[in-house]
């Protein structure tokens, strides 16, 4: 008499499986990376125009604004890259480049809290030469008659960078956080390819006793 069993002959890649899944496990993480991807796309190009139509182009503020918009772009340029030929390695730059400057913003809510509870002191005169700098001559006599002082000026500036530098860095930590399942998505389904596991089903096979 004989008997069949089966037994899988590998254990299939589990693509959606929970840890490759985000929004509250309703969207897999390679959406998850094209989506962000554009939102991303779409916030740098009003960036840009924002800054070049509104800022003067000798400030130094302005140009570092410029050349971190450029920046974003590059990285976000190889996530794409990234999507498209699933290689985790195109995504290092995206995850480093937003880390640091969600560092560098960490420090702008620093100083801008600095600022407001000491408007006169070192950083509070850099907020005020960054406002005489971006403010033009009528936007500055239309503050003196509402009895916007100086003093005024620098609290309102440091209120507004700490408050839209904290929505920037929860924004893009979640970004971050999104792109780095993705990143070990990639590797975990580069890993299974060399294995060659890669069957989304589980395989069988007959042994006869």
């Amino acid at each position: 008499m004989s008997s069949t069993s089966y037994t899988p002959s590998k254990v299939p890649f589990e693509h959606y499986a929970p840890q490759y899944r985000c929004c509250c496990d309703s969207v897999h993480v390679r959406q998850g990376a094209k989506i962000i991807g554009v939102i991303q796309a779409v916030l740098d190009v009003v960036a840009l125009i924002t800054i070049l139509s509104s800022h003067p182009l000798n400030s130094a503020w302005t140009m570092y604004e410029i050349a971190s918009v450029f920046g974003d772009i590059i990285v976000l340029a190889l996530l794409w890259v990234a999507i498209k030929k699933e290689n985790p390695r195109f995504l290092l730059p995206y995850l480093v480049y937003e880390s640091i400057m969600i560092i560098v913003s960490m420090g702008v809510i620093a100083s801008g809290i600095a600022a407001f509870f000491d408007p006169n002191g070192s950083i509070g005169q850099i907020y005020n030469q960054f406002i005489d700098a971006s403010l033009d001559a009528s936007f500055k006599s239309n503050l003196r008659e509402l009895n916007f002082n100086e003093e005024t000026a620098v609290k309102l500036a440091a209120a507004s960078t700490v408050f839209s530098c904290i929505i920037f860095v929860g924004i893009f930590a979640w970004f971050i956080h999104v792109v780095y399942k993705f990143y070990v998505y990639l590797c975990d389904l580069q890993q299974a390819r060399e294995n060659n596991d890669l069957s989304m089903q589980y395989a069988y096979k007959a042994t006869v006793a």
